[in-house]
């Protein structure tokens, strides 16, 4: 069932990223998550799935104003 999900996941992340946020590989991207629960967990997989390239912040493990910069 994980897999299923994750399989959905990654799809569904893929298609907003790439139709309604139109990114594209050349632009960075940063991804800003949390573990805290299963849902997150299979969402940051599918990001990191569709977005290798992308910086990924675990949330818990930086400030405000760190994440801030980081967006640039």
């Amino acid at each position: 069932m994980k897999n299923e999900l994750l399989e959905k996941a990654i799809c569904n992340v893929r298609d907003t990223v790439q139709i309604a946020l139109l990114h594209t590989h050349p632009h960075k991207a940063l991804v800003v998550y949390d573990n805290e629960h299963e849902l997150s967990r299979i969402l940051t997989a599918a990001y990191r799935e569709v977005l290798p390239e992308a910086k990924f912040l675990h949330f818990p493990d930086h400030s405000k104003e760190e994440i801030i910069a980081e967006k640039g």
